[in-house]
């Protein structure tokens, strides 16, 4: 991130200063060089302190993460390295304090234009909590060079969250490329979609990632390319609580083109399951999602059936009625058949759960089938929760 600019959401900056001290250059061809480090008095914030520090390990430890990464409270010193062929020189640790503005020193550095300078930043038990990298530092030019690390905004714009299963729109702020977090503050319990779009896009293309923390700095999910994850940005909450969103803008784009949608599909009702036979792992089911059972048939191997386990979760304080679970036929009649094997209790008690299953038989013949699941609750915000079912017969 080469810049973020303070805005009316009170971001929060460290600004780091390469200088190139006017000290003439040595016949040996080396130079000093100072690199100041400053930090903010006031590290205060609505976001809490946990989900600042959970963000910043997060985006420091992925692969291939932008140069300049983000700083939270817990700073504690600093050190610079200088790096190049023949080159690795580092300065002394120095200690950082709210306000503060230290120096770190090369007392001899090679003047040449191939060089890396990196200034990391630790906490007190030495885990980097901030990075800022300069490559092809030209030494040899002697006007001075102004750098920004990249921070993590100490303030988060809200987004709104539509209920009664509508989404509500929120525009990302805009400030260039870079990093931002968003606040979405959910209302009481339920199932929730707080997903991220870029110039339309959504999932958020990979280089303009979204990802979702919850309440206590735990990473949720991360929005990509991947449009087959039916899943993605979806949170249950028991209660009211806030969820956090980071944006990571590539600089192909604007931050003007980001929104977020929230939307509160429930009150009480979740849903957790496989979303086709080759899911590796449950995940979390939104409202409409389309459940592929595979092929079924009576040759080449074909198993006669397929059963896929669902698991329905009362996240209300309150007793969860259900009124009927019914696996409904709309294509491919006669060939194959969407039952329910089983069926699930008329309640289900607070923060408990029920397992059922529905399994798709062949009867005869080659075609698509299809049809879908609804569950009729007692839900005050989402009574029929609704799958889609689809699969396959052979002959």
């Amino acid at each position: 991130m080469k810049r973020l600019a303070a805005t009316s959401l009170s971001i929060v900056l460290a600004v780091v200063y390469l200088s190139g001290c006017r000290a003439p250059v040595s016949p040996s061809g080396y130079r000093t060089l100072g690199v100041s480090v400053s930090l903010p008095a006031d590290l205060t914030s609505s976001v809490p302190a946990n989900i600042r520090k959970a963000i910043a390990e997060d985006i420091y430890s992925r692969p291939g993460a932008a140069a300049s990464r983000f700083i939270h409270p817990n700073a504690s010193y600093a050190v610079a390295t200088i790096a190049g062929p023949d080159v690795d020189l580092s300065t002394e640790p120095v200690t950082l304090s709210d306000g503060s503005s230290v120096e770190l020193s090369f007392p001899a550095v090679p003047v040449r234009s191939d060089l890396t300078l990196t200034v990391r930043v630790f906490d007190a038990d030495g885990a980097i909590v901030g990075e800022v990298l300069v490559e092809d530092v030209a030494l040899e030019a002697g006007e001075a060079v102004a750098l920004e690390v990249g921070v993590l905004p100490y303030e988060a714009a809200v987004v709104a969250v539509g209920t009664d299963g509508e989404s509500a729109e929120t525009a990302v702020p805009a400030g260039g490329v870079g990093p931002r977090v968003l606040a979405a503050e959910l209302p009481g319990p339920g199932l929730y979609a707080v997903r991220g779009y870029v110039n339309g896009e959504s999932p958020a293309p990979a280089d303009a990632s979204v990802a979702l923390y919850d309440a206590g700095g735990a990473f949720v999910d991360e929005f990509n390319a991947d449009a087959s994850d039916v899943g993605y940005g979806l949170v249950t909450s028991e209660g009211a609580t806030t969820v956090y969103l980071l944006f990571s803008l590539d600089t192909a784009y604007a931050a003007e083109g980001a929104t977020v949608q929230a939307t509160r599909y429930s009150s009480a009702v979740a849903v957790y399951g496989k979303a086709s036979q080759d899911d590796a792992a449950v995940r979390l089911l939104p409202p409409s999602a389309t459940v592929e059972f595979g092929t079924v048939g009576s040759y080449d191997g074909y198993s006669a059936s397929s059963l896929m386990t669902f698991t329905l979760r009362n996240l209300g304080d309150s007793d969860l009625a259900i009124g009927s679970v019914e696996a409904v036929q709309t294509y491919g009649e006669g060939f194959g058949t969407f039952v329910l094997p089983k069926s699930l209790p008329t309640v289900v008690r607070p923060k408990e759960e029920e397992t059922f299953q529905v399994e798709l038989d062949h009867a005869a013949g080659a075609t698509d089938v299809g049809g879908y699941l609804t569950i009729a609750t007692g839900d005050q915000i989402l009574s029929s929760f609704e799958l889609s079912l689809s699969g396959y017969c052979a002959c």
